[in-house]
């Protein structure tokens, strides 16, 4: 990256129960880089007030680039309303309600079900699958099946009412989309990549770390004048 784009905040969000470590290559790659901590909820917050919060604490006050993965997606989508952003770059996520797959919008007129989920089961699980993955690509999954257990349940479920909630349309948005071919949580058939993965699942930043960063850098690249 040439001095000009090094010197220009770069904001990625982790997915829904997953922390910085989903771009501990990034963070190598990219001097610049920003993941922020996942804030507890208000009470009242939706997905817009909870960003706008967030953007305060952030306190980033020039043009940056912003992304996410996954739900880190939705919300850097978002925050694109409260930040000076010249581009989203989105890394395995969705670009608007209408690519969620079928089986999520179908739960969205269930969404108050959601205070029956039982996230410590769930979690309890999760931590089990990381204790027994073996293989390559299944230890990048059980980092990110590690830290969903030991994420915060509130979050958790906030997390998942606001994906079920989400209505909004970011059609003035600057977005750069990056899927891989085989992501099970958002197939690649719902969605309409500007690049794609050949075999890459849910967790490219880590599976596909040298194309992500690529990715980011030639985005970067591109928007930064």
């Amino acid at each position: 990256m040439s001095h000009g784009e090094t010197d220009v905040p770069l904001i990625l969000f982790s997915g829904m129960g997953a922390d910085a470590s989903v771009f501990a290559s990034q963070s190598l790659a990219f001097p610049n880089l920003v993941v922020p901590d996942w804030l507890v909820p208000a009470k009242d917050d939706d997905l817009a007030s909870y960003c706008e919060r967030m953007a305060q604490e952030l306190a980033i006050d020039r043009p940056c680039v912003v992304g996410g993965a996954s739900f880190g997606g939705i919300v850097a989508l978002e925050m694109t309303r409260h930040l000076d952003a010249l581009a989203c770059l989105l890394i395995g996520s969705v670009r608007s309600p209408r690519q969620l797959p079928r089986r999520i919008r179908f739960f969205r007129s269930m969404s108050p079900a959601l205070n029956l989920v039982p996230f410590s089961f769930l979690q309890a699980s999760a931590a089990v699958s990381a204790a027994v993955a073996g293989g390559c690509r299944a230890k990048h999954m059980a980092g990110v099946a590690r830290q969903f257990s030991r994420a915060d349940v509130d979050v958790l479920r906030w997390s998942a009412r606001q994906i079920l909630a989400w209505e909004a349309s970011y059609d003035d948005v600057e977005v750069r989309h990056l899927h891989g071919d085989r992501d099970h949580v958002f197939p690649v058939s719902c969605v309409k990549p500007d690049e794609i993965v050949r075999s890459g699942g849910h967790v490219i930043s880590m599976t596909h770390a040298s194309q992500v960063n690529e990715f980011i850098r030639r985005s970067v690249s591109q928007v930064v004048v």
